[in-house]
């Protein structure tokens, strides 16, 4: 039995966040996002999200009508099963949300970055650490 494509990474099954990674092959982020503006992706407003006592902003990425309009700290589910959040920028850098110039850099930065990403996953304090999150990379083979 396979792991999931991770399109749908860890947390995701309960619906609280879709990264664009998909079984470890797929070029994600903002490469093929579009423009920045908001409005390209939707006539929907940008989502209004909570802000902690850092100035962070915090909630799920499924209110975001693009990736410029999602949380800092984004919603997940941990490995021990608790809610928490993890940051925007440590996710996109894990995920390969990036900024690619060309199909080759994107390609370039899967081939360097094979293995499972684990991030620390905050109260919405972002200060806080609850657990864990993981990205999980490639397949591995039923036993």
């Amino acid at each position: 039995m396979k792991k999931l494509g991770k399109l749908a990474v860890v947390g995701s099954v309960v619906g609280t966040l879709c990264v664009g990674f998909v079984g470890g092959g797929a070029i994600a982020g903002s490469f093929l996002a579009g423009p920045a503006d908001p409005s390209f992706h939707s006539g929907a407003p940008a989502p209004s999200y909570e802000e902690n006592d850092a100035g962070y902003t915090y909630g799920s990425a499924l209110d975001a009508i693009s990736p410029e309009t999602e949380p800092d700290l984004i919603l997940v589910l941990a490995t021990n099963g608790v809610e928490g959040y993890v940051f925007k920028t440590e996710l996109d850098n894990a995920s390969g949300a990036l900024d690619f110039k060309s199909p080759e850099e994107a390609v370039a930065w899967q081939e360097r970055n094979q293995d499972d990403v684990v991030l620390a996953v905050y109260a919405k304090d972002g200060k806080t650490r609850i657990g864990e999150f993981v990205i999980a990379r490639g397949y591995t083979a039923a036993r």
